[in-house]
């Protein structure tokens, strides 16, 4: 999965997240149950860390651009079910955060 350019594996990550349906369903778990919440975090955690170190290797390290294309993938499956719409907004936010 390390395959391709770092352009290329930030869009491929992004989008087996918003294909997941478990991603929105551990949130939706952890709400009900707080012994989910530590795992989850440490997921958040380990996202971050990634799309950080993607970022960098675009030359962006800005650590805020990887929080707000993490709050993208956490927020889009609650606005859309729809994965083609989340797909194609979170592409474009990646092309605004690279065209900075």
């Amino acid at each position: 999965a390390k395959q391709g350019s770092a352009d290329q594996r930030l869009r491929r990550f992004g989008h087996d997240i918003l294909d997941d349906p478990s991603e929105a369903a551990m949130r939706l778990w952890a709400l009900t149950n707080t012994d989910v919440i530590p795992t989850l975090s440490r997921r958040d955690a380990d996202v971050l860390t990634y799309l950080n170190l993607l970022l960098r290797e675009l030359g962006l390290g800005n650590a805020d651009f990887a929080r707000a294309l993490q709050a993208t993938l956490i927020g889009l499956p609650q606005l859309s079910e729809d994965v083609s719409v989340r797909r194609a907004t979170y592409d474009t936010l990646v092309d605004t955060v690279l065209a900075l």
